[in-house]
């Protein structure tokens, strides 16, 4: 017991604790003050003997009336005075009781004849003959009613006595089994703790390990370094020094071995006493299964729980992502909404000042009514000038549109020469205009699938100015690099609207639908620099 208390104090400790919790569970679970009344039942018991009365010479005459009916006198008397309740008996086949004689109740006296006078006391001899012999006949059947009643106390008191003794035992077992369940759980508590003194050693012993290998490695350093330094002393000198180290050595190893084998004989007697200990467990094999089977639920659940934790961590990060998309998105029209509103303002601002502009003009008619007539006649005039302005924009807008069109026939024209005499072919002037002209041809085929695409893609990126009618129009020359991307900075205004607002309008369009739609090849020459004409 001490070396228990010394092994595994913990467990121990435990052990004593539940068993002074199972002492109490029994004092407190038991009421000792309760007796078995059932027990004391002899105790109860009256001695009564039977005297004469009048009562006993009235059942002495009814007994004379029936001597053979005499067990059903018991019946007679319960129509009168109801008798004590007999105990219930618990057995298969229980003794039929017979109520005692005493007390009799008192029953009617018969109606009986007078009797003749002349022979008092022959009469009276009679009766007390006749009751001394009633009397005997009930003191027999008290006895015998007396016996059975003992006969059936004693084997109510032999039940009961069983009982008694089937109680204790089944309080036994419940205290052994109280006692067991604490032992198991001391038994699980020692070698918990024996599993991480256990541990705990292996650890201390590796650390003491290490820390050996730290003072050997540090001891050889150090008679390394002595051993250059003392490499001019006697090679016996070293010798010794070697024996010596060799010595030590093997006390080292001497001592590690003691040590192993205590430490195997310990392991031993570990293992033997957890071979006694899994035969006492033997019982527990399946109290443990249960349990397993319980924990494995447990963590079978635990994984559904992981996986539906892990479904939800992927709709929420799926929903994330979505969400910053959608912020992404949200942000990419914040800017287009920005600029927008950055060219809607710029042409509200020149709308301010359209209306600053003619709000000064209205006020300079306010103050000079009287020329309001003059004023008329100069926006007729100018009217007039606007009109002519606008048809001599369109005639030059025609020239200027003429002019490409002659322009990019003779740069077509000039190419087509250049490459002719660049491959060694030689002609006249007419052979030169006969080539030229279906590429002039093939140039026309390409305007005029690729600008629409690219007019398309700009209107898709405009925003309309507040106040830009319809009928405006804007010219603008850029620059674009294969693929369509727009150079930065190379979009300029070569002819405007007459309102500034319109033509940034166009240029932020421009920027915003790069790369445009443009063909791949020699045929992007003709847009890598061009003229650009854009209508709402």
């Amino acid at each position: 017991m001490w070396e228990i208390l010394q092994r595994f104090p913990r467990a121990y400790l435990w052990s004593t604790l539940l068993h002074l919790v199972v002492v109490v569970l029994l004092l407190v679970g038991i009421d000792w003050r309760d007796q078995d009344q059932r027990l004391g039942a002899f105790e109860n018991m009256i001695q009564a003997q039977m005297g004469q009365s009048d009562e006993i010479a009235a059942q002495v005459a009814a007994l004379q009336a029936g001597a053979d009916d005499a067990p059903e006198l018991a019946p007679q008397q319960s129509d009168t005075e109801p008798l004590p309740e007999p105990l219930p008996e618990p057995g298969p086949e229980p003794i039929p009781e017979r109520a005692p004689p005493e007390p009799v109740p008192p029953a009617p006296e018969p109606e009986s004849e007078p009797e003749p006078e002349p022979e008092p006391d022959r009469a009276e001899l009679e009766a007390e003959r006749e009751a001394d012999a009633a009397a005997a006949r009930l003191e027999a059947e008290r006895q015998r009613q007396a016996e059975l009643e003992d006969q059936r106390r004693a084997e109510e008191a032999a039940r009961r006595e069983a009982e008694r003794e089937a109680e204790l035992e089944r309080q036994r077992q419940a205290e052994l089994e109280s006692q067991r369940r604490a032992e198991a759980m001391a038994r699980r508590e020692a070698e918990r703790q024996a599993e991480l003194e256990a541990r705990q050693r292996a650890e201390e012993a590796a650390r003491r390990e290490a820390e050996r290998q730290a003072e050997l490695e540090a001891q050889r350093q150090a008679e390394e370094a002595a051993r250059r330094e003392a490499e001019r002393q006697a090679e016996l000198e070293a010798r010794q020094r070697a024996e010596e180290l060799a010595r030590r050595e093997a006390e080292r190893q001497a001592e590690l071995e003691a040590q192993r084998q205590a430490e195997e004989a310990a392991r031993r007697e570990a293992e033997r006493q957890a071979q006694l200990e899994r035969q006492r467990q033997a019982e527990q094999e399946a109290q443990r299964r249960a349990e397993a089977a319980a924990r494995r639920e447990a963590e079978r659940q635990a994984e559904l729980e992981r996986q539906r934790q892990a479904e939800l961590e992927a709709q929420r990060r799926a929903e994330e992502e979505a969400r910053r998309e959608a912020e992404r998105r949200a942000e990419q029209e914040r800017q287009r909404q920005a600029e927008r509103e950055a060219a809607q303002r710029r042409a509200e601002e020149e709308a301010r000042l359209a209306a600053e502009r003619q709000a000064e003009r209205q006020a300079e008619l306010e103050r000079e009514r009287e020329e309001l007539r003059r004023i008329r006649e100069a926006e007729q005039a100018e009217a007039r000038r606007r009109a002519a302005e606008e048809a001599a924009q369109a005639e030059r807008e025609a020239a200027a549109n003429a002019a490409r069109e002659r322009q990019m026939l003779e740069a077509l024209q000039a190419e087509e020469r250049r490459r002719s005499g660049s491959s060694g072919q030689t002609g006249g002037q007419t052979d030169g205009q006969s080539g030229a002209q279906p590429s002039a041809a093939t140039q026309a085929q390409i305007a005029s699938r690729w600008v629409p695409l690219i007019t398309n893609k700009v209107r898709q990126y405009w925003v309309r100015p507040q106040g830009a009618s319809a009928d405006l129009r804007a010219v603008v020359t850029l620059r674009l690099e294969p693929g369509g991307a727009v150079i930065p900075g190379s979009v300029r205004i070569v002819e405007g609207s007459g309102q500034a607002g319109f033509d940034q309008s166009v240029v932020a369009a421009i920027y915003r639908a790069s790369p445009l739609p443009v063909p791949i090849g020699d045929e992007f020459e003709l847009f890598r620099d061009f003229n650009f004409v854009f209508r709402p």
